[in-house]
């Protein structure tokens, strides 16, 4: 699988720091117009630069990189969690085609839903369908594929995933204007970012801890979120940047 291969280039220069694209294609036994796109995408993410003749690992931004338990993230800012929950919920709209994706954010719209509302909830996390259960007028579609218990998640091809959403609801670890969306899972990120190309209005959900924080995993531009919903309005340049851009804020 590409994403397999890219995974392992990726460690492969992280280990190295500094690597020749000759030495890559050696080690990889790819084209090198495979190598290249496959350093493109590297590159796109932040996780290496391009050198004369090679690439070396970005250390400025791989901090980070430890994926948190899911047990820490559902109880850490809750109230945060739980106010930009309630004002996410009141984006929904009849009929709507949803995406939840695993973030402990994105599942705080779940409690807030209108119960006489008809919509459809696609999610690839087990955390959201636990707090889908009895939402009578919600059709789950659950992602499956092996369980991933440290992020309560599922692990499946993102390749496979048609469907096309009227709203996506991404949570996000960082939100830099300089660096984009950043997560620290390369597949989680993957993810996020087939939705987002896949949803008629991406909505990313972030507590005020999340702006100007960066990690490894740059899964999309800033650009490319319609709505942002936060507990608490954000600094001048963020406001300025949301304005010029058409980037809508929503606060409690």
């Amino acid at each position: 699988m590409k994403y397999n291969r890219i995974q392992e280039i990726e460690n492969y220069i992280k280990n190295a720091k500094v690597a020749s694209l000759d030495e890559l294609l050696n080690q990889f036994d790819v084209s090198i117009q495979t190598l290249r796109r496959d350093l493109k995408e590297l590159e796109n993410r932040n996780v290496i630069k391009k050198v004369y003749g090679g690439v070396v690992y970005n250390e400025d931004i791989v901090a980070n990189t430890e994926v948190i338990d899911i047990k820490s993230r559902e109880i850490e800012n809750l109230n945060q969690k739980q106010q930009i929950g309630k004002v996410a919920s009141s984006l929904l709209e009849e009929q709507d085609v949803i995406f939840i994706d695993s973030g402990t954010t994105a599942c705080q719209i779940i409690p807030f839903m209108n119960e006489d509302m008809h919509m459809t909830v696609i999610t690839h996390s087990a955390l959201a369908f636990e707090m889908l259960e009895g939402k009578k007028n919600v059709k789950v579609i659950l992602l499956g594929g092996e369980y991933r218990e440290k992020v309560k998640s599922f692990f499946f091809d993102v390749s496979a995933l048609h469907y096309n959403f009227t709203k996506s609801f991404i949570s996000t670890y960082g939100l830099s204007l300089e660096n984009g969306l950043t997560n620290m899972d390369n597949f989680e990120g993957m993810v996020k970012n087939h939705v987002i190309h896949s949803s008629k209005e991406v909505i990313v959900l972030a507590d005020d801890t999340k702006f100007s924080r960066v990690s490894y995993n740059c899964f999309a531009p800033i650009d490319s979120m319609n709505v942002v919903v936060t507990n608490k309005l954000p600094n001048k340049r963020y406001m300025n940047y949301f304005n010029e851009n058409d980037i809508l804020i929503r606060v409690p």
